[in-house]
């Protein structure tokens, strides 16, 4: 780590969670001077990582994020799982559609349809990854407590009586943002009528490497195939009584239950790992940018986890920005102006906003239990599955390879 002789940087990067670390790699990638600010103490890098109840999907498009911060490669080969097929069926019907490689267009050098990887483990691999860029700087732990924009730069005082003066102020520390707060910027939030369990669980039979979501009248079921063979990461949405008395249940009553939920398409389910509940809400910002201030991840938006696509989400945000700030740059533009930054705003508000609609619909529509909505629902899974071009494009955003991506998920040198 680099010693903090000077207080002025190109980039000051606030949280070091999944988004925060991933702008932080990108941002030193490109050459810019980065610090970064996090309220937590240095977390011990080992190779003991005990299993995390919250595994999250990791698209193809985000694996070339990661492995472009030199992340990928540090992730242990025995806590990657993967799935090359994804199965989708509703409850309250015969209606189901499949997902696989073959779906794709000739040619196509995907190996998978998307990575399934616990939380805690990709966070090691970023933090490694980090570790090592000796360029970088660090103030941690710290908080933010008063931000003061000026011209050309800003200022930011820390608790720790430090001020650091920056072009590009970038706000990464979560959902719940304090500065966000501080940069007085609205946060829409609507709270879903749902709470997701989280855990790791044993199946009787093994997960063949396919990725399974059953939709039930309370909200949707995943089973995500971990590297195990017979292990999954489940996620349950489903009507917070229902999610406290599953947290309650003991271990054997629980996987009873969820066995029966998932219809056994796996067996019984044979060992449960600790569980997690979480409240689940859709947000935006009001605003993606100030000058000299760009949200991501978290801090800009947060979805329903019915697709898997938060994380990602907030890694195409970082590498958007990592790339207009290149771009700008490059060009001598003052890459802290509202100009510059309204671009990456406009760009990523456009996606996340599109996902957000398509995750809401897909909320309501599978929440619906009139006869009309079950029938159409149903009929519209079965269509969807024989539909070939229609199909692949779905696969496709789902993989994220297709829409406004970023230059470096379509194989490109940032500008």
């Amino acid at each position: 780590m680099a010693s903090l002789t000077n207080v002025d940087f190109d980039v000051v990067i606030v949280g070091a969670g999944l988004t925060g670390s991933v702008a932080a790699g990108l941002l030193r990638r490109a050459g810019f001077s980065v610090c970064v600010v996090e309220a937590r103490t240095t977390t011990p890098l080992t190779n003991e990582v005990p299993l995390d109840p919250r595994a999250l999907a990791v698209t193809p498009g985000s694996r070339r994020i990661l492995a472009a911060v030199h992340a990928w490669p540090l992730l242990p080969a025995e806590r990657i799982g993967c799935f090359r097929r994804m199965q989708v069926w509703d409850a309250a019907g015969q209606g189901e559609i499949e997902f696989s490689l073959s779906d794709l267009e000739a040619g196509n050098d995907t190996s998978a349809l998307g990575y399934i990887i616990e939380s805690t483990v990709l966070q090691q691999a970023l933090a490694s990854a980090l570790a090592a860029d000796t360029q970088l700087h660090w103030q941690r732990p710290a908080q933010v407590t008063a931000i003061k924009p000026g011209r050309d730069h800003t200022e930011i005082t820390l608790d720790n009586g430090r001020l650091l003066r920056t072009g590009v102020l970038v706000v990464a520390d979560g959902k719940a943002s304090p500065t966000r707060q501080l940069a007085k910027i609205d946060y829409l939030e609507s709270a879903y009528p749902q709470h997701a369990i989280a855990a790791v669980v044993t199946t009787e039979q093994a997960h063949e490497q396919v990725a399974r979501q059953r939709f039930l009248a309370s909200g949707p079921l995943a089973f995500l195939p971990l590297a195990d063979a017979h292990q999954c990461g489940i996620v349950w949405s489903t009507r917070p009584a229902h999610a406290a008395a599953l947290l309650a249940m003991p271990d054997d009553v629980f996987a009873a239950e969820i066995s029966s939920a998932f219809e056994r398409r796996l067996g019984d389910v044979t060992g449960v790992g600790p569980r997690g509940s979480f409240a689940l809400a859709h947000a935006e910002a009001s605003d993606y940018c100030q000058p000299r201030l760009a949200l991501i991840g978290d801090a800009a938006h947060c979805v329903h986890p019915l697709a898997g696509q938060g994380a990602n989400l907030g890694w195409y945000d970082a590498a958007s920005l990592a790339e207009v700030l290149t771009a700008a740059r490059a060009a001598a533009e003052d890459i802290g102006s509202l100009r510059v930054l309204r671009r990456y705003a406009r760009w990523r508000r456009g996606e996340n906003q599109l996902m957000q609609q398509v995750l809401d619909g897909l909320h309501h529509l599978f929440l619906r239990d009139d006869p009309v909505t079950r029938a159409a629902r149903n009929w519209g899974l079965t269509l969807t599955h024989y539909s070939g071009p229609l199909k692949r494009r779905l696969l496709r955003h789902a993989m994220g390879l297709d829409g406004q991506v970023p230059a470096i998920v379509r194989g490109q040198v940032m500008p």
